[in-house]
């Protein structure tokens, strides 16, 4: 993520620290900066083995700084497959509608737009419930996982991509 990820996060957790009435750290700025310029899906360890050497964060002051983070919406948790059913978090600053294709093995994650994704979401009618953006992950094996372990499964191109609702 780039310097302006920073700069637009810095800002929404400094107004949610403000309205909550919470104490302004700079431990928690750190964790904030480290995430932004992370390129990837992250777990708690990961920030940990590279802030608590680096910038003698402690390992309490990580997690609660992610649970901060997770409340103020500026970053969102999901359980990744390829990482023993750890929790994973991303930078979500801006609600884009966003798929993904994530390996279960290597943990390469990869962007994609869908529009048969967005016409199936948009057109489907939920009781109570109006939809302002969308997150869908596919979990399997990319390219060089499935080649590197002779995996014969077939993956379906994006352009014959259906998604199914019941």
């Amino acid at each position: 993520m780039s310097e302006s990820y920073y700069g637009i996060a810095k800002e929404q957790l400094s107004k949610y620290i403000v309205l909550n009435n919470l104490r302004n750290t700079h431990e928690r700025y750190v964790v904030l900066k480290y995430i932004c310029q992370y390129k990837k899906s992250f777990n708690a360890d990961i920030l940990i083995k590279a802030l608590c050497q680096s910038e003698n964060i402690s390992r309490a002051t990580v997690y609660n700084t992610l649970s901060l983070l997770l409340n103020a919406g500026i970053i969102e948790k999901s359980v990744s497959a390829s990482q023993d059913n750890k929790n994973v978090y991303r930078i979500s600053l801006h609600k884009d509608n966003v798929c993904r294709f994530i390996c279960t093995k290597c943990g390469r994650e990869v962007q994609f737009k869908s529009s048969s994704i967005d016409h199936i979401l948009k057109e489907r009618l939920y009781n109570n419930f109006d939809m302002n953006h969308y997150s869908v992950t596919i979990y399997g094996f990319c390219k060089k996982c499935r080649k590197s372990n002779n995996l014969n499964s077939q993956f379906v191109s994006l352009s014959k991509f259906n998604l199914l609702i019941n």
